[in-house]
C-alpha cells in the first residue's frame, strides 16, 4: 500500500526514536517499516503546510541507525575517510531533464577521473524494497538528483556525506534541502544557468513536466567541484571504480 512518507515521518520517529506502534507487524524485522515501503512517493504538493522531519541532526542519526540495524544491513554509521562513493539517481524526463544519457556519461566519467565508486539508480523502474533503497544510500559520500520524492531517501545518508539538488528553472521548493539540513548533511544546488526560453509555473507542474536540459559543463561541474573540495575528498586513492 502507499504510504505518506511526508506526514507520518514525524509520527514514525517519535521523540524516543522508533518505539512505536505504528512500526510494528508480524512480517516485519524488528519493528522496522515494511518491506514494500516505498519513498519516492509524490512529494508535499503546492499551498500544504510542511512538517518538520527530524528535531536535530541527533534524532535523524538514531532514526538511521536503528533502520539499519533493523534490516539487518551493514552498520555503516560514518562516511568512511577513504571512502569515495557518489549516487545518481536518475529520473526520465519530463521529471528528470530531457539529456538523461549524455549528462549520465559525463558525471561517470567525472568520478571514473577522480576514481569514486558511482551507483547508478533508475528511479521508478519497478518496486523496491525498503532495504535495497536504504542500502543504496547508506554508504554514499554524495547523492545526485533532480528535485522529487526520491530524495525523500537521504535520510540513509551517513553524517558527514552530502546531496546535490539539480533544480529545473523557476523551481523554488526547499523541501529536500530542509530535509537535507534537518538531517545534519550538506547541501549543494545547481541551478540552470539559461531560462530565458522557460515560463514560471506552478511548481507541481514544473516539477513534472517543465522540459529542462541540463548543461554539464555549466551547471554541474562548478558544483560537483565545490561538493568535492568541502567533502575533502578530491582526488584519486587507488583504482578507479564504476558501476
Amino acid at each position: 500500500s502507499t504510504y505518506d512518507w511526508f506526514a507520518k515521518v514525524p509520527r514514525l520517529v517519535g521523540n524516543r526514536g522508533l518505539n512505536t506502534t505504528m512500526l510494528f507487524a508480524e512480517d516485519l524485522q524488528g519493528g522496522i517499516c515494511a518491506r514494500r515501503f516505498l519513498l519516492y512517493h509524490r512529494p508535499i504538493v503546492d499551498n500544504r503546510v510542511e512538517t518538520h522531519f527530524f528535531t536535530s541532526g541527533a534524532h535523524a542519526r538514531a532514526f538511521r541507525e536503528r533502520t539499519i540495524t533493523a534490516l539487518g544491513l551493514p552498520g555503516v554509521s560514518l562516511a568512511r575517510a577513504s571512502g569515495r562513493t557518489a549516487l545518481l539517481a536518475i529520473r526520465k524526463p519530463p521529471q528528470g531533464y530531457s539529456n538523461t544519457e549524455e549528462i549520465t556519461q559525463k558525471i561517470k566519467e567525472f568520478f571514473r577521473e577522480r576514481c569514486w565508486q558511482l551507483k547508478l539508480w533508475m528511479v521508478g523502474e519497478g518496486d523496491m524494497s525498503m532495504s535495497k533503497q536504504v542500502g543504496l544510500f547508506a554508504d554514499v559520500d554524495l547523492s545526485i538528483s533532480t528535485h522529487g520524492a526520491q530524495l525523500s531517501n537521504i535520510v540513509w545518508q551517513p553524517p558527514g556525506s552530502a546531496v546535490l539538488i539539480i533544480h529545473k528553472c523557476h523551481m523554488t521548493r526547499r523541501l529536500f534541502a530542509r530535509q537535507a539540513m534537518e538531517a545534519g548533511l550538506r547541501t549543494f544546488k545547481s541551478f540552470p544557468s539559461d531560462c530565458s526560453k522557460s515560463v514560471a509555473g506552478n511548481q507541481q507542474e514544473i516539477l513534472d513536466y517543465g522540459v529542462y536540459k541540463a548543461d554539464f559543463e555549466k551547471d554541474l561541474l562548478p558544483v560537483l567541484m565545490r561538493a568535492m573540495e568541502a567533502l575533502g575528498r578530491p582526488g584519486c586513492a587507488g583504482a578507479a571504480k564504476a558501476m
